[in-house]
């Protein structure tokens, strides 16, 4: 999808809990996955009530450029309006 346009508008992970990674490969092969393809991607929805993504957004906001926004896990369609949503500001 992102090599046929060029990006996303965003993308929304959604999971009732966070249960990590089964290994440090897995963790490092998601790391360069999101280094590769962070600046295709506008925004980025963490649709869960686990707890430890209540600080993925502002760490994350150190390292990729995709805005990013954490909802509880029953607003799904709040965070899908929020992806499909034109920024105001982008003229």
């Amino acid at each position: 999808m992102i090599e046929q346009s060029g990006g996303l508008a965003g993308v929304i992970i959604q999971a009732e809990s966070f249960p990590g990674w089964e290994s440090f490969a897995g963790m490092l092969s998601h790391f360069r996955f999101i280094r590769d393809h962070h600046r295709l991607v506008r925004k980025v929805a963490f649709v869960s009530d686990a707890v430890v993504l209540t600080i993925f957004p502002p760490v994350a906001a150190h390292f990729i450029s995709a805005e990013i926004k954490r909802f509880h896990f029953e607003d799904y369609d709040a965070a899908i309006s929020w992806i499909e949503a034109e920024e105001v500001n982008n003229v």
